[in-house]
């Protein structure tokens, strides 16, 4: 919870291993998901994991992508400081390196999509910003802490300009072992939703009748 506030302190103001990066524009209001940028479905819930939490810069040049840096959040010694990072210039405006806050989460469907969202956005890095502060908070409270989301958005005016950012809209909250239930295939998503407990596993029985 310390690291997720410390986190939040710091920045607000196609992907491997079967991972899909999903993209943000605020200039088009679109999601864009892995390398063939599809859309995604609005009314789809995807479970965030809160380990996955990460800090990081990223360098655009040129309309691309050319360097990427970033460390867990429960790992403050692997920070990489802005004035270590390699100088692509010369730039343009709006180009060269800049914050960047990521999380994973898997899309609540039999398919199980493995997503990592990041945003490198003022507005984007808020959004993602305000969901650690929700999940530090409950951690600390003691409440159920994994955020089951919806990507959505919303408009704003930004130099006499329509722009849109990205709004993370938590539909509930889930304990660790309602998520871990899901899953394993012990429990469904609407039992977990509505807030039921897990089964229980009975211990497996030796041949000689002791557990």
């Amino acid at each position: 919870a310390g690291a997720m506030a410390e986190t939040t302190a710091a920045t607000t103001s196609g992907g491997g291993d079967g991972v899909q990066f999903l993209s943000f524009s605020g200039k088009m209001d679109v999601y864009a998901l892995g390398r063939d940028k599809a859309p995604i479905d609005p009314d789809q819930l995807y479970i965030v994991e809160p380990q996955s939490l990460m800090r990081g810069y990223i360098c655009w040049k040129g309309s691309k992508v050319v360097g990427r840096v970033s460390w867990s959040i429960y790992e403050p010694e692997k920070e990489v400081h802005k004035l270590d990072l390699p100088d692509h210039s010369p730039y343009r405006d709006g180009e060269g390196w800049n914050s960047l806050l990521s999380f994973g989460c898997v899309e609540a469907s039999a398919a199980r999509t493995a997503v990592s969202f990041s945003s490198s956005s003022v507005s984007g890095r808020n959004s993602i910003g305000g969901l650690i502060d929700e999940i530090s908070a409950r951690l600390l409270a003691g409440e159920p802490y994994i955020p089951l989301i919806l990507f959505g958005s919303e408009s704003f005016m930004a130099q006499d300009q329509k722009n849109y950012k990205p709004i993370l809209d938590v539909d509930c909250w889930l304990t660790r072992e309602q998520s871990m239930a899901w899953f394993d295939g012990s429990m469904s998503l609407e039992d977990a939703m509505a807030g039921k407990a897990p089964r229980k596993k009975s211990g497996k029985k030796k041949k000689n009748g002791k557990k």
